[in-house]
């Protein structure tokens, strides 16, 4: 019986042990545990035969917890052996092989290739090649040169402008003997021009021949010469001029406005209209006796203009002559004159006082309008009308001095005005 028992307790516990490593090596760790719980209740329920087999189940427990350990060990190492070849593997190669490409191909190149061919080539070519073209710049406005230029025919003088117009250097001009125009546009605009001397021989100084020349500062003017519209207009560096006996056409010498001094030479008798008109800067001019009139707007706008003296000979100061000349504060008109056109001395608001020449038989629309300074007129007998907006806008005109029973009291009583009797 004991022989027996013996025998299926070590069939079952080898069955028990068999089982359990066919489970152990499908579940891992799972069926560890169920073989030893198996092998537990095997010797419980053969309990009253342990002692006889105590020594039969110890080894082969012993068996088989070694076997079990074993192949716990084995599996243990297998996984260690599968997970290091992963690490080492996949991991290390991405790392030594796609980073290092990239860092060590791409970045430096764009470093070591671009950047400095566009620092060392373009940058300071271009800033050289600036700097010298503004030196030279420079040296070309800081020395310009005083040169002559002659000219001896109407093609030279037709081409001046083409070679000489741009040019910084400043111009003396000598126009030969024997030349007898100056052409139309000649030398206008031509601000580099300082001087101009012109010969007798010259008889014709055509529109606009120095018109705007802005740097002529002297010149020498023909006699018996006929001189055009425009011809001197805008000449802003002229500060002194003479006028020789000639004709003149309109605007001459308008708008020259550093223009102080003025000189007509004897044998003139006419002027040109707005000759002087916006000389701002005009404060004396002399008339020659031989001058017949003052013309249309002659010397409008000439705001600095003080003081005036008109020849013995004037007949007429024509509408506007003196028109704007708010400085002008005493003039004397010669008894020669006989007509004084409207407008004449409108909004010279400097002008006190004033007498009308005997020879004045009408004052005109306007002709002391806006003279705000007016406080006084002495009007002749030979006066026999009075425009009603000849004193427009004298506003401190008070008193009106002449003849007792003349047209000048009719007319001082009817617009409110002091009578005095002379």
């Amino acid at each position: 019986m004991k022989h027996t028992t013996k025998k299926l307790l070590t069939l079952l516990v080898a069955t028990t042990v068999t089982a359990s490593l066919v489970a152990c090596n499908n579940d891992d760790k799972k069926a560890t545990t169920t073989t030893t719980i198996q092998s537990s209740t095997t010797y419980t329920i053969n309990e009253e035969s342990k002692s006889d087999t105590s020594t039969v189940v110890s080894t082969e427990e012993s068996t088989t917890s070694q076997q079990v350990v074993d192949n716990e060990t084995t599996r243990t190492q297998e996984e260690t052996t599968k997970k290091p070849a992963e690490t080492t593997t996949k991991k290390p190669a991405e790392t030594t092989t796609k980073k290092p490409v990239e860092t060590t191909t791409k970045k430096p190149a764009e470093t070591t290739t671009k950047k400095p061919v566009e620092t060392t080539t373009k940058k300071p070519a271009e800033t050289t090649t600036k700097k010298q073209e503004e030196t030279t710049t420079k040296k070309q406005e800081e020395t310009p040169k005083q040169i002559t230029v002659t000219i001896k025919n109407k093609l030279e003088m037709r081409n001046f402008k083409d070679t000489y117009k741009n040019s910084k250097d400043r111009i003396d001009i000598v126009i030969e003997d024997g030349i007898t125009e100056i052409l139309e546009d000649a030398f206008f605009e031509c601000s580099n021009i300082t001087s101009v001397k012109i010969p007798n021989t010259v008889t014709y100084i055509q529109t606009n021949a120095f018109k705007n020349c802005t740097g002529l500062t002297n010149i020498t003017l023909p006699n018996d010469a006929a001189i055009s519209w425009y011809a001197f207009y805008g000449c802003t560096g002229l500060t002194n001029i003479t006028i020789p006996k000639s004709s003149y056409g309109h605007y001459v010498f308008a708008h020259c406005k550093n223009l102080t001094n003025v000189t007509v030479s004897d044998g003139v008798e006419y002027l040109g209209e707005n000759m002087f008109t916006h000389c701002t800067s005009l404060k004396t001019v002399t008339l020659p006796n031989s001058l017949v009139s003052i013309p249309y707007e002659a010397f409008s706008g000439c705001n600095n203009l003080s003081n005036i003296t008109l020849p013995n000979n004037l007949k007429v100061i024509f509408t506007g002559a003196f028109s704007y000349c708010s400085s002008l504060s005493n003039i004397t008109l010669p008894a020669s004159i006989e007509e004084i056109k409207q407008n004449a001395f409108e909004s010279c608001s400097s002008l006190t006082n004033i007498t009308i020449p005997n020879k004045i038989t009408h004052i005109e629309n306007n002709t002391f309008k806006n003279c705000s300074n007016l406080s006084s007129i002495t009007i002749p007998a030979s006066v026999t009308g009075i425009s009603s907006s000849a004193f427009e806008g004298c506003t401190k005109l008070t008193t009106i001095y002449g003849q007792a029973g003349s047209y000048a009291e009719t007319f001082a009583n009817d617009w409110g005005y002091t009578f005095v009797a002379q």
